[in-house]
């Protein structure tokens, strides 16, 4: 309130805006057989961080990983404590070492929330961050990625997978209660109805839309998200 919702950050003047990827659109089917082709290729050797909201598609993922030998760890919001959390952060830092074995970990939430996952020596490892469904908000989002603290991460280092139905419902949502708000979206350069109807051919054929279009699906998408948080 006494900033008017705006968001002051104190820091280094140097770090640098995280770098959010182009999201990836599909059914669950398609988006779990993305996740499992980038663990096993461009982050066979690197720790992944997964988010995931929801805990059914969660604890699925988990298995998925599982028997295709990949050793994997849930994160709950409310069955895992404190102490379970630590330990599973310093075993997933330590991949790759002979006495840490977790290669990937899916957070239901908890691990967003400003968790520091260092290594024994104290310094940060070079995650491998997946966001996987829609966030609430910006924050969210930036939370999420913020946990690879690496200075010099790029958009290679992160992946946002976002279920078709998860982003209809999204559109549903704001054309019933709070498509008046969205009248700002005129000002912005994504109109409201242009981004509704790329998210309605992404949910059809995502490998058919070009770059272009992927990246004004992008900035659709982070214009909601930072309506959302600013409202």
């Amino acid at each position: 309130d006494a900033t008017g919702k705006d968001l002051i950050e104190y820091g280094s003047e140097e770090r640098k805006p995280i770098p959010v990827p182009v999201p990836i659109f599909g059914d669950d089917e398609f988006l779990k057989s993305k996740i499992l082709n980038f663990v096993n290729t461009s982050c066979a050797n690197k720790p992944v961080l997964i988010f995931c909201d929801d805990e059914n598609k969660a604890r699925e993922l988990s298995e998925i990983l599982k028997n295709q030998n990949i050793s994997t760890e849930v994160i709950f919001a409310k069955e895992t404590s404190d102490k379970q959390v630590d330990e599973i952060y310093s075993r997933l830092a330590g991949f790759g070492t002979p006495d840490h074995s977790i290669h990937v970990v899916i957070s239901t939430g908890r691990g967003r929330r400003g968790k520091d996952i260092k290594k024994k020596d104290g310094t940060h490892p070079n995650l491998h961050v997946m966001y996987y469904g829609m966030p609430q908000d910006m924050s969210q989002l930036v939370q999420a990625y913020g946990r690879n603290r690496l200075p010099d991460k790029t958009e290679e280092d992160f992946l946002w997978l976002v279920p078709t139905q998860d982003a209809i419902r999204m559109l549903s949502y704001l054309n019933k209660t709070e498509k008046r708000p969205y009248i700002l979206f005129g000002k912005k350069k994504i109109a409201f109805d242009e981004g509704e109807k790329l998210i309605n051919i992404a949910s059809i054929d995502y490998d058919g839309l070009n770059q272009d279009d992927k990246q004004r699906l992008k900035t659709f998408l982070l214009e909601v998200l930072d309506s959302l948080e600013t409202r």
